[in-house]
């Protein structure tokens, strides 16, 4: 089974940085929710959830010059309303890990 970390924080934080210097300093698979966003929204909003919904009318101006109050609580909302898609990545890529692991092994005889 693998490990699965996550790197939390607020935009322009420095998520990114860390997980690149992480991922290549130990090896690690590097999952960068951001590139799947737009899908994610895309599914969200085809779903009904209403932060998804909202999102893909906006402009990016208008995604992030939102009241800071509602933009927390919206971005808060918007994770909630698109996990699913992102566990279901993360998950569906474990899987396709392990069973390279075990090809791997077979075939290392």
């Amino acid at each position: 089974m693998m490990n699965t970390y996550y790197i939390g924080g607020s935009p322009c934080a420095g998520k990114s940085t860390v997980a690149e210097i992480l991922s290549r300093k130990y090896n690690l698979y590097y999952f960068k929710v951001d590139d799947f966003l737009d899908e994610y929204t895309k599914l969200g909003a085809l779903k009904g959830y209403p932060i998804c919904k909202k999102t893909v009318t906006l402009t990016p101006e208008q995604i992030w010059m939102r009241e800071p109050a509602l933009q927390c609580m919206e971005e808060f909302e918007f994770y909630k309303e698109v996990f699913e898609y992102i566990l279901a990545d993360i998950k569906s890529f474990i899987v396709k890990m392990e069973l390279l692991q075990k090809v791997w092994r077979m075939y290392r005889i």
